[in-house]
């Protein structure tokens, strides 16, 4: 992860369908922070375990190593580029 842009490794296959959220919200001790981005990640098809997803905030693309767009990002909280990677700090969730 930089100030713009992560990438992260499948390291199972994913099926078609599949839905994870991605966020920066901070841990407080107790619970998560709010008003920071959440992010939904779905697969549009197999995603063979080994894929390496990379996305970049600035320009919200999607790249995957094998060279085909296996699936999709979308923003579902605040706004993702002010809010989340460089301009926050904090660390990732999946």
């Amino acid at each position: 992860m930089d100030d713009e842009s992560f990438s992260f490794v499948v390291l199972v296959p994913l099926q078609a369908g599949t839905e994870f959220y991605i966020t920066d919200e901070a841990w407080d001790g107790s619970s998560l922070l709010t008003f920071e981005s959440e992010l939904k990640f779905t697969a549009n098809s197999l995603i063979p375990a080994g894929e390496e997803v990379s996305y970049n905030a600035s320009s919200n693309a999607i790249t995957f190593s094998g060279g085909s767009v296996l699936g999709s990002i979308v923003s579902v909280g605040a706004n993702f580029t002010t809010n989340m990677l460089g301009a926050a700090g904090d660390n990732l969730f999946i």
